[in-house]
């Protein structure tokens, strides 16, 4: 799913992944919903890190 969306999903999704199990469901959800969604990814890892 994470191809379908493009290449630069597919970073977010391993870092996401890398943080624990709990973002990877968010990631999910992120990629679902719309690019929008992506800096609140971004923000995510930044906060967690």
């Amino acid at each position: 799913m994470v191809t379908n969306i493009g290449p630069i999903y597919s970073n977010v999704g391993l870092k996401l992944s890398h943080i624990g199990p709990i973002y990877s469901n968010v990631g999910f959800k992120v990629r679902h919903i719309g690019p929008n969604i992506t800096n609140f990814g971004l923000k995510v890892t930044k906060i967690s890190h």
